[in-house]
């Protein structure tokens, strides 16, 4: 009896020059394909195709895929002074169609000026403006990521495959119980049968006795 479990996880780990990399997978039973991924902001752009080729080796289930990047040298954070640039715009046209005018906050009691000054240190805890230089890395981590996929999803094939034979095994053990206690009932048939008639009798009895 051949049986793959609906249920698995596999786990890549990569020790790359520029950091290390983690594939995990896991799946679990589910009436048709679902997948879900969460891999870090600078990969996002690559989910559609990485959903493409899990959907190639899995047909149904709820599939979760997560990849976790820790670069080396993580405390050596930048500005990307790109994106802190294009936040500084947003804010000047904003203060801009503002026209200098005050709008009462009802919630707050308080008035929020239209022209306001930029502070540099809120512009840094914008999102993405603080980070390290994984993002010049997207491309190469992205190749590995892919190149490492089919080995994590025949893993994932192991692994369901080796709880599918334990599941076999439990499957078997229970239909032999059956088939004991099957046959222990069988020999008691002849018995169980003679009652039946002589059941039958005495409730045919019964009845025409009281016609």
């Amino acid at each position: 009896m051949t049986i793959n479990s609906m249920t698995g996880f596999a786990t890549i780990t990569k020790d790359l020059d520029i950091g290390s990399l983690e594939l995990n997978i896991r799946v679990v039973n589910s009436r048709y394909l679902d997948i879900a991924t969460k891999v870090p902001d600078f990969l996002q752009k690559y989910e559609y195709q990485i959903c493409k080729e899990i959907s190639k080796e899995i047909a149904r289930g709820k599939v979760n895929f997560y990849v976790t990047f820790i670069p080396k040298n993580n405390n050596n954070q930048q500005v990307n002074m790109e994106l802190a640039h294009y936040y500084v715009d947003q804010v000047t046209q904003l203060s801009k169609y503002m026209d200098g005018k005050l709008y009462e906050i009802e919630y707050e009691n308080s008035f929020l000026p239209k022209k306001f000054n930029i502070n540099p240190c809120d512009i840094l805890n914008l999102p993405n403006v603080i980070g390290n230089n994984s993002t010049n890395y997207q491309d190469e981590i992205a190749k590995e990521i892919f190149a490492n996929l089919p080995t994590l999803l025949t893993e994932l094939k192991k692994m369901k495959a080796f709880e599918g034979q334990k599941l076999a095994q439990i499957i078997s053990d229970k239909l032999a119980e059956i088939q004991n206690i099957t046959k222990e009932i069988t020999q008691f048939l002849p018995e169980i049968i003679e009652w039946q008639k002589i059941n039958y009798k005495v409730i045919f009895q019964i009845k025409n006795t009281t016609k």
